[in-house]
């Protein structure tokens, strides 16, 4: 235990003699004091200090995810290069210890850099929260909407899959009959582009909302806790006329709550009779309501709204003065969101998620380290990185478009090809994506314990260990004597 610690101590010492290091250390330190005062969101309290968190954050967590790969790699193969290693084993220290100490020396200084960094901006965000001219609305909003950890409620969507094939048959049914020539002469690329368009417009009828009062849109989410004592929180974003952020105008709407009543009067019911619950909804407003397009909207409901089930309905009517359809995109929800925790424990868990990554990026550098010289152990995980980020853009674009059979039969070879090794690649690779959080804490958005528990399983014990393993055992059986200093 004592020589793992000297090992440790060397380590960061090491580290700190870096001029690579210096300088991220000055760009994070920098950046600290320069993010939170030069952002300006989108013209709102709740925007600033959503924006200064989200960027604060990311750029501590991209930063120190650079420093952990640069050092990582300087320390092991620096120590081989300058045969300063060849003095360490002729004493009784193992290599694995080694291998060991020096992975968590760059851990322990970065661990240390990110705690310092995050508390500096944790204490710059309530200090503009607190010190900054905002009303008392204003802060009402950023304490609900921000500066909170609200657990997240998605809407039960239909089986789009489902959908689309049943659609795509129907068609392929009416072609077969009445246009039979043209339908074999379409070739397998205009056949999945078929599919393409098809999928695209069932989506966007499913987030449509046709002006007038007979065609609301209705959205139900289950699994709401019964019990609640506070209000619950409706998250949404409307686009009126196509779904663009550009050119968007006012357009007017009436949102309805799903409550039940009992059909009869209770006074009137006999004892032990089950008493019997209709529907009703019940309008937000008496009249529709103006709500700028474009941009994210909540409005607060009481936890009454929640049924015996558990389920929670909300109906939206388009009364769009120029009737034309609104729309919702399935990306924003719209989310129902319930105060769960508080800010400081919802920050603690996103510091933790940059701490996993930079875990499983020191491991990754140090086994990289141990068997190539610096400039190809940084060159061969950025490489690492870039493939784990291709090939979840690759799956990315099969969800959008579905992956069912009736779409990858129409595929060319290339694209099969592409599919499966993109599939391949992720059961062994590291997507960086998966350890960004600072969306979720812009957002309020609490970061769910069984998120982070599937994050230390999946990526840290399933993947990352074995990367760690392979590496002590190759450094272990490196041969010294072919390095030679150039």
């Amino acid at each position: 235990m004592i020589s793992l610690w000297a090992i440790i101590k060397l380590t960061c010492r090491a580290a700190m003699r870096s001029h690579i290091f210096h300088l991220l250390l000055f760009v994070l330190l920098l950046t600290i004091a320069i993010l939170p005062n030069t952002v300006l969101g989108d013209g709102t309290a709740s925007g600033y200090i959503q924006v200064s968190l989200k960027y604060c954050l990311g750029a501590i967590g991209f930063i120190l995810s650079l420093s952990t790969i640069w050092v990582s790699c300087f320390i092991l193969s620096n120590d081989l290069e300058s045969y300063q290693i060849h003095m360490v084993f002729t004493k009784p220290v193992s290599r694995m210890k080694v291998w060991i100490g020096k992975w968590l020396g760059v851990v322990l200084i970065h661990g240390i850099l990110l705690l310092v960094a995050s508390g500096i901006v944790y204490g710059l965000i309530l200090w503009q929260f607190y010190r900054k001219p905002f009303t008392a609305e204003e802060k009402a909003r950023i304490n609900n909407e921000v500066l909170v950890g609200r657990r997240v409620f998605l809407p039960d969507m239909p089986d789009v899959d489902a959908k689309v094939k049943d659609e795509y048959r129907k068609r392929v049914d009416y072609l077969k009959s009445a246009q039979a020539e043209n339908f074999q002469n379409l070739s397998n690329a205009e056949k999945k582009k078929m599919l393409r368009e098809l999928r695209k417009q069932i989506i966007a009828q499913l987030g449509e909302v046709k002006p007038g009062q007979t065609s609301s849109r209705y959205w139900d989410y289950k699994g709401v806790p019964k019990d609640l004592k506070s209000p619950l929180y409706f998250r949404y974003r409307i686009y009126v006329g196509k779904i663009s952020s550009k050119d968007q105008r006012e357009t007017e709407g009436l949102w309805s709550i799903r409550i039940l009543v009992p059909e009869n009067d209770i006074k009137d019911r006999k004892p032990g009779e089950e008493v019997k619950m209709r529907e009703v909804f019940i309008p937000k407003s008496q009249y529709p309501e103006r709500e700028m397009c474009g941009v994210f909207h909540e409005m607060a409901l009481m936890p009454a709204v929640v049924d015996k089930d558990g389920t929670v309905t909300i109906a939206f009517t388009n009364f769009d003065r120029e009737q034309k359809p609104v729309y919702f995109q399935g990306a924003d929800g719209p989310k129902l969101l319930i105060s769960a925790g508080s800010f400081w424990d919802n920050y603690l868990r996103a510091v933790f998620v940059i701490f996993l990554r930079i875990l499983f990026l020191a491991g990754l550098a140090c086994t990289a380290g141990g068997l190539l010289s610096m400039p190809t152990a940084v060159f061969v995980v950025l490489s690492y990185l870039l493939i784990g980020i291709c090939a979840s853009y690759i799956i990315n674009i099969e969800t959008e478009f579905g992956e069912d059979d009736e779409l990858t039969q129409y595929e060319a070879w290339h694209e099969t090809a592409a599919r499966v090794l993109s599939h391949t690649i992720l059961w062994g690779i590291i997507p960086m994506q998966k350890f960004e959080v600072s969306d979720s804490v812009a957002n309020g958005e609490l970061i769910e314990y069984s998120m982070i528990a599937r994050t230390v399983f999946d990526f840290f014990i399933l993947r990352g260990v074995p990367i760690f393993l392979l590496g002590i055992l190759l450094y272990r059986r490196r041969e010294l004597g072919t390095i030679i200093r150039k």
